[in-house]
């Protein structure tokens, strides 16, 4: 029995409220749907975001994974930058569609989190993927390694969007927002050339958070904002990928614009605030 496979962008954690995309309103097919179907989350998932110790927000993480995870499809989340990687690489890994994830196991069912530069194959099509993505803005963001450290680091205090003050203190944990995680390393990106190579560089379709360097620069540049703004070592790692790949489709999350970009026959999807869309294999 084949799988119904869907993409989707950015959730981060429901802050923008796009999880009302997942409604059964919204997306009225996933009344059809069962496990064996897939669900393509593109990065900044957000909802693997506190520490167990964070108490209240943690216990909400785990009512809402609980409630994704017991959906009417299967879920497999292409980590962002906007991730807890502490706990996502925490995970136990397993083999699921011909490569490795990291499983979450929940109440009932389970979430999946793909391992960086792993290759999955459903329906007999080949999906390479590869996470995260650099932070643009780093300011007021803080690591578990300055939360540990007890120093006390610049904090700007605003309200109602304006700056009061800048203070000096502690970092809490609940004040966590940045993994040095989102950025791949050597190893990953070998791996992944790795299993590309074992494919003959041929795949049907890549999962990334991030599109290539290209991509980025064409789309900002296009949309006149700062087009030097999201430039990271994954894009410019994946403007490798590009060109010596051949695949059908690239989906991406990251850049926040519903946009299709064509270079070379090959053509490159960036879904943000709309309902699941299915791939069509």
């Amino acid at each position: 029995m084949n799988s119904r496979v869907f993409r989707f962008g950015d959730l981060h954690g429901d802050s923008n409220s796009e999880y009302q995309f997942l409604n059964k309103t919204n997306f009225p097919e996933q009344k059809e749907l069962t496990k064996n179907d897939v669900f393509i989350q593109l990065g900044d998932f957000g909802y693997v975001w506190y520490y167990p110790k964070s108490l209240e927000g943690y216990k909400k993480d785990i009512h809402k994974l609980n409630e994704i995870a017991d959906k009417n499809f299967t879920t497999l989340v292409i980590p962002g930058n906007h991730e807890n990687y502490d706990i996502i690489n925490a995970l136990p890994i397993i083999e699921k569609w011909g490569g490795k994830v990291y499983e979450l196991k929940l109440k009932s069912n389970s979430i999946f989190f793909a391992v960086r530069g792993e290759i999955y194959t459903i329906n007999n099509k080949k999906f390479f993927t590869f996470s995260g993505a650099t932070t643009s803005s780093k300011e007021n963001r803080f690591s578990f390694q300055e939360y540990e450290s007890g120093e006390r680091v610049k904090k700007k205090k605003f309200r109602y969007g304006e700056l009061k003050k800048v203070v000096f203190e502690k970092v809490k944990l609940k004040e966590i927002s940045f993994w040095p995680q989102e950025l791949s390393t050597l190893n990953e990106r070998v791996n992944a050339l790795d299993n590309l190579k074992r494919n003959d560089f041929k795949v049907d379709y890549i999962l990334t958070h991030t599109p290539p360097n290209f991509v980025v620069q064409e789309i900002l540049t296009k949309t006149e904002l700062n087009k030097g703004k999201f430039t990271c070592s994954t894009a410019l790692f994946l403007d490798k990928v590009a060109n010596q790949t051949n695949f059908k489709e690239w989906f991406y999350g990251h850049l926040h614009f519903n946009e299709i970009y064509e270079k070379d026959g090959k053509k490159y999807f960036c879904h943000y605030k709309k309902a699941p869309t299915e791939i069509i294999m």
